[in-house]
């Protein structure tokens, strides 16, 4: 799926999204933009995948700032693997070191794929495949996270 960064995304309905959860991908930024977001839940700004201050910066937010990252290249797919799990969230991209952080502990209450759930700040990305748990295993994590990296 290849966003625009103008208009598209995709949201589902409501549904129990609590953290712990963990969002694995694999995806490209076209183009990047500071603020732009690859997720967000069904609460707004719950479970948010951003770019942030300079490029190709990445980083975690669900009522706090965190967890930021400078791995992720413009142009390129990489496997992306963030944990939302309050003051022990992660994100992981390709086969580098992980940061970590607290992003708060905003529940998501659902997923949105692009931009915020009302549509705004969204990326010019593609994704050619997400995974969503809702679970925290360190396991499940690096085996998701593996998976992604040999497509």
């Amino acid at each position: 799926i290849t966003f625009d960064g103008a208009t598209e995304f995709l949201k589902c309905v409501a549904f129990t999204l609590n953290q712990p959860t963990q969002v694995s991908m694999l995806a490209s930024q076209i183009t990047w933009a500071a603020q732009d977001r690859f997720t967000d839940g069904n609460t707004i700004t719950s479970l948010v995948i951003m770019q942030r201050a300079f490029s190709p910066q990445l980083a975690l937010f669900a009522g706090l700032l965190a967890c930021q990252n400078t791995n992720m290249a413009v142009g390129a797919y990489s496997a992306v693997t963030a944990l939302f799990s309050g003051a022990s969230s992660s994100l992981k991209i390709d086969a580098t070191a992980t940061t970590t952080g607290d992003p708060s502990t905003t529940n998501a209450g659902g997923f949105t794929l692009g931009s915020l759930t009302d549509g705004s700040q969204p990326a010019n990305i593609a994704v050619k495949e997400v995974i969503v748990r809702n679970v925290d295993d360190s396991t499940i994590r690096a085996n998701d996270h593996a998976y992604l990296q040999t497509l």
